[in-house]
């Protein structure tokens, strides 16, 4: 592995990190807000 391989790799694994976070955190509001809307009145 050539060093710019090892630079991508390094940039495409903060990249889906940063996605996963952007993944959780919109299923944590999704829940949040189906939880919201079922809620009892």
């Amino acid at each position: 592995m050539e060093v710019s391989d090892a630079e991508r790799l390094n940039a495409l694994e903060k990249e889906n990190a940063q996605l996963n976070r952007l993944l959780a955190d919109s299923l944590l509001n999704q829940a949040a807000l189906k939880g919201f809307l079922l809620r009892k009145w």
